[in-house]
């Protein structure tokens, strides 16, 4: 490990006593996430070991709008898998060009989809 001073751009050097201040300024407010940690621990009913698992437990309950919205994202999910597969079916024959999306000129760089 090593340290150098922190400076200014290549002439000033900051003081000792400046460097502590803001490294305080940054401990400060990092500081309260360890200690809300073992905080926790140490109040919740229970030995450390269950409240650590219990701790690290993600406790959502959705909203009921949420609910909905999941349902209607796995809904459309199932049916761009399904347009997907009916794509596989349907590709052979199917012109594109070279670019993939079609945004070069349509020309000689076509090929046909499935025949390589």
């Amino acid at each position: 490990v090593s340290y150098q001073a922190v400076t200014y751009g290549k002439d000033y050097i900051y003081p000792a006593w400046a460097e502590g201040l803001g490294l305080c300024l940054s401990f400060s407010s990092m500081i309260w996430v360890p200690v809300y940690a073992i905080y926790y621990l140490a109040t919740q009913p229970g030995t450390v070991l269950q409240n650590l698992r219990i701790g690290l437990t993600p406790n959502i309950t959705l909203r009921p709008e949420a609910r909905e919205a999941q349902k209607l994202q796995k809904k459309k999910l199932g049916d761009a898998v399904s347009m997907l597969n009916m794509i596989d079916k349907k590709k052979a024959g199917m012109k594109v060009s070279e670019s993939g999306v079609g945004l070069l000129n349509r020309n000689e760089s076509e090929f046909e989809l499935g025949q390589d």
